[in-house]
């Protein structure tokens, strides 16, 4: 049989605004992270997973945007260029599906501690259990 309703305020009404509302930012870090985790263990594309990620707690909402940008323009770039000169200057141009280079440059959120794990984990072909290592951290 359903209660009737009350007038008694609902603890959570709604839950990803909470979610969106200014954490701490080792706490944003470790959600973003969390997600990101998931979402490339379900193997979901790095361009739908960061556009997924954008109703991340700020900074990294606005993060993942531009993440997002970042890895289409190298994908674009890469996909631009032969497999020789790929190879020739792989270190200077971007690879597809790299995440380590963009948050690279945002060392204001992405230690490099952090950044190192994420490429270790792109070049061993393992991120997602690297960031769910990083996560446990």
């Amino acid at each position: 049989m359903p209660k009737p309703p009350t007038n008694e305020p609902q603890l959570f009404p709604n839950l990803r605004s909470i979610a969106q509302t200014d954490l701490p930012e080792p706490l944003a870090l470790l959600i973003f992270t969390q997600r990101l985790a998931a979402l490339k263990q379900a193997n979901v594309a790095m361009p739908r997973i960061l556009a997924i990620l954008q109703d991340s707690p700020a900074p990294y909402g606005v993060a993942s945007e531009y993440l997002r940008g970042e890895i289409e323009r190298g994908n674009a770039i890469c996909g631009a260029r032969s497999a020789e000169e790929r190879q020739e200057k792989r270190d200077s141009w971007w690879h597809p599906r790299s995440l380590f280079q963009p948050m690279s440059a945002r060392p204001e959120l992405f230690s490099c501690t952090y950044v190192a794990m994420v490429r270790a984990g792109e070049y061993a072909g393992a991120v997602d259990e690297t960031l769910r290592s990083l996560r446990n951290e």
